[in-house]
């Protein structure tokens, strides 16, 4: 602890002496709210009054030790044997600004007796004979629930860069899959399952299924900035064993003349190759008759083979598939019109593994409208899985951010709660002193800036507060009392509302 010397003339107010440490909260363990007292020792000329309130300056003898900024709270009264001479001796006590001190304590609190009281969304039920009362809150549903409410997003697949498709918010699965199958036709299972009653829009799915795993790391473009509210993707990426492969094998020799043809389930499709066309070509001419080919690989190293790849899954009619949700593959492949210089020609199917990547397009938030609720701004609605916090829009309008696409809205549920009515009942409090430095706590200038929290003072209020969800309840407060000239104090009783209920 510094020593501090007056001036030779004692004309500044500069500390004589160390400073002198006082801690009036040690008795509940409080060590942080500490004052400091420093001893002036100057002439009577000189002295000058120095407003309460003021920060400590390097000749008022600066911060406090550990570093904190200091404010006079109190001055003492001159010694009088030196005023006598002409001396001014006298200490200013200073203090940096006070956080809440907390004590815990416990207190009877009277239950009150909710008959006759009646609060939008509760129910009683009664036991007159033990006195036993049931509290219980309905759930509150939401009237309505809004995600997407216009707009359109583009999707642009990673082979077709120069093209994007553009799906509607509301578009329904078909009209998504046909546009998105223009620019990637690889995207299958393109669902949007609308529930008019409870999600008028929900988000979009679609599977991506393809062998080649180079392709694992060409994640398609999405642009949701044209929605309302904004969008965001998840993408997940599995293994899949729902691809096949069928190959046409030339033992020991090579097609030399002729077609073969690839028919659609329902025949209406056909697709003609020709003996000598390259892989990229028959590829293309079979994405005509089916979107769900992935690759074409021809291999004349021993025997001339050709070995088409396609996913397995059910589609609707010409160019979107044909294949039964059996996996069976109904198509026809026909090699009758091949010649050949080889021993024999054969077709095989097998199973083969592949790459599936899930695409999930989802609103960023949505939006709550629900007349006559019990919300309060920053109350907690419970967004399958998780809690998030509720921005309010408007009085019945509130907007809830998304994380994920598996959301489900639900306003805050409530479990009956029981208590024994007409009696007192020891619970748990919080006595919490607040401190307030005139001029230094923010937006403190007079003591009528110092707030004066709502109070539960009365059995309605309770019943609001037990309505609203509450968790705790201040009971008491103590009008500002000033404990230093410069620093008035408030005292809140608190209790936990659960604590006034009895847990069966």
């Amino acid at each position: 602890m510094a020593t501090h010397h007056s001036d030779g003339d004692f004309t500044e107010a500069t500390p004589t002496g160390a400073d002198v440490r006082h801690m009036p909260f040690l008795n509940i363990g409080n060590q942080s709210n500490y004052m400091i007292e420093r001893f002036i020792t100057q002439n009577m000329a000189s002295k000058a009054v120095v407003p309460l309130g003021t920060a400590a300056t390097a000749d008022d003898g600066g911060n406090s030790d550990t570093g904190d900024t200091l404010y006079l709270i109190n001055e003492s009264p001159l010694d009088q044997g030196l005023a006598a001479i002409g001396q001014a001796r006298y200490s200013r006590l200073w203090a940096p600004q006070w956080d809440d001190i907390t004590v815990y304590d416990g207190l009877s609190f009277p239950l009150p007796d909710f008959r006759g009281l009646t609060y939008p969304g509760i129910s009683f039920t009664y036991d007159e004979t033990k006195l036993r009362l049931e509290i219980l809150l309905d759930p509150l549903i939401p009237e309505s629930v809004t995600y997407w409410t216009a707009g359109s997003w583009t999707y642009t697949g990673p082979v077709s860069l120069t093209e994007s498709a553009a799906v509607n918010f509301d578009d329904n699965s078909l009209t998504a899959t046909a546009a998105l199958q223009a620019v990637d036709p690889i995207v299958s299972n393109v669902s949007k399952v609308t529930n008019p009653g409870v999600d008028p829009s929900s988000p979009f799915r679609m599977d991506r299924l393809y062998r080649d795993t180079s392709l694992a790391n060409e994640t398609p473009t999405f642009d949701l900035s044209g929605l309302t509210p904004a969008g965001a993707v998840e993408r997940e990426t599995s293994t899949s064993n729902s691809f096949r492969k069928i190959t046409i094998t030339v033992t020991a020799g090579d097609l030399i003349a002729g077609t073969w043809t690839f028919t659609s389930e329902d025949g209406l499709v056909v697709a003609t190759i020709n003996y000598d066309d390259d892989a990229e070509t028959i590829l293309s001419k079979l994405q005509v008759v089916d979107t769900c080919f992935d690759s074409v690989t021809i291999d004349n190293s021993t025997n001339f083979e050709i070995s088409l790849y396609y996913a397995k899954r059910q589609f609707n009619g010409a160019g979107n598939g044909y294949y039964v949700l059996n996996n069976n593959v109904k198509a026809a492949i026909d090699i009758s019109g091949l010649s050949h210089n080889g021993s024999g020609i054969a077709k095989e199917e097998a199973a083969d593994t592949g790459i599936l990547e899930r695409l999930t397009v989802y609103p960023s938030s949505a939006r709550i409208t629900k007349a006559a609720h019990k919300l309060q701004t920053g109350d907690l609605v419970y967004v399958s899985p998780e809690n998030f916090v509720v921005t309010r829009i408007d009085a019945n309008t509130f907007d809830v951010a998304l994380e994920d696409y598996n959301h489900q809205i639900a306003l805050p549920q409530y479990q009956p709660i029981y208590y024994w009515y007409t009696r007192a009942k020891q619970v748990r409090s919080r006595f919490i002193f607040k401190f307030y430095i005139l001029g230094v706590t923010p937006g403190i200038t007079t003591p009528a800036d110092i707030p004066s929290p709502a109070v539960v003072d009365h059995d309605y209020a309770l019943l609001e507060a037990l309505a609203n969800q509450t968790e705790e309840i201040t009971i008491g407060v103590t009008k500002p009392v000033i404990i230093f000239p410069g620093v008035y104090q408030v005292r809140l009783t608190n209790v936990s509302i659960f604590d006034l209920y009895d847990e069966s």
